[in-house]
């Protein structure tokens, strides 16, 4: 049997739900199984790309709490840069002597870290 008071199930890149899942379904079974099942659920999504009028009027409705991610561009940079490049030191240190130059392209087309590790790559 399954300990739902442990339980959290996450719903992840509701924005990219397919045309022919009807959001309108999706959020009532998240309320059902929180209502219900007294499950814990977390819902991540890029709200800019999603392009449904319903969903503000059903996120008003069924989620409770809401956290905006502001990604620190500087500190996740010099993570990225001393756990993947540490053993590349003029690599690395070019990347640190560009620093500013490379954060502030990458801000200006970007969030998306997963494309600044490819593009350093």
């Amino acid at each position: 049997l399954i300990n739902f008071d442990e339980l959290v199930i996450c719903f992840d890149d509701l924005e990219r739900i397919s045309p022919q899942l009807k959001l309108k379904e999706l959020i009532g079974y998240v309320n059902k199984l929180v209502e219900n099942e007294n499950i814990k659920i977390l819902v991540i999504a890029n709200e800019k790309q999603i392009e449904r009028k319903e969903y503000l009027a059903l996120k008003e409705k069924i989620i409770g709490n809401s956290i905006d991610y502001v990604p620190n561009f500087i500190e996740t940079y010099d993570s990225i840069i001393s756990k993947r490049y540490n053993g590349y030191k003029t690599y690395r240190n070019f990347l640190n002597d560009n620093k500013a130059y490379i954060i502030e392209a990458f801000e200006k087309n970007s969030s998306n870290f997963r494309i600044l590790i490819f593009a350093l790559n």
